[in-house]
């Protein structure tokens, strides 16, 4: 899809660097840092890196949404060199991803070993919903809504209207 970033994201990941990604071009002041995964010609799997170089979680980020990636920064080289001093549990991409696409394999392994996943549905990486997957099938996406740590429904969406799913973090 988005040859250039792929080639980017490509480097970065062989040369273990960390990237900056931007996502919300209303505000170029935000954005996330992390360590790349995996990759697939639509989305970008990372270990998410929190300001105080810490472990953040994962986020699965369609690579449509991004639009600048930074490499080689004094302030992202800076936190990694502390999140790399942190003993973190590693994710077994390796079991996850088969010949699936990056988001199916992703969603099959939260649907079993995560209880609260947070949703983006637009490219501004903002959270629209909290919830578990219950049922997921080619097209559709079947979640059981967390609010304040209780069930508040269940919702239904598009596969593919999912931009970002973030997971493992603290907050």
């Amino acid at each position: 899809m988005e040859t250039d970033l792929l080639t980017f994201i490509d480097k970065a990941k062989a040369n273990n660097k960390p990237i900056a990604y931007y996502t919300n071009r209303e505000d170029s002041d935000v954005f996330s840092v992390g360590e790349v995964i995996a990759y697939d010609e639509d989305y970008m799997l990372t270990s998410e890196i929190s300001p105080q170089g810490t472990f953040d979680g994962y986020s699965l980020q369609r690579i449509e949404a991004i639009y600048r990636m930074d490499t080689d920064d004094s302030y992202v080289n800076q936190i990694y060199f502390q999140y790399k001093k942190d003993k973190k549990v590693q994710l077994p991409i390796d079991d996850i991803i088969s010949n699936k696409s990056l988001l199916d394999a992703i969603v099959e392994y939260l649907k079993i070993h995560s209880d609260l996943v947070s949703f983006g549905l637009n490219k501004i990486r903002e959270t629209d919903f909290c919830g578990k997957i219950t049922e997921c099938t080619d097209e559709f996406l079947i979640i059981q809504i967390i609010n304040e740590n209780k069930p508040s429904g269940e919702t239904i969406i598009k596969k593919d209207s999912v931009f970002s799913i973030w997971w493992g973090n603290l907050d």
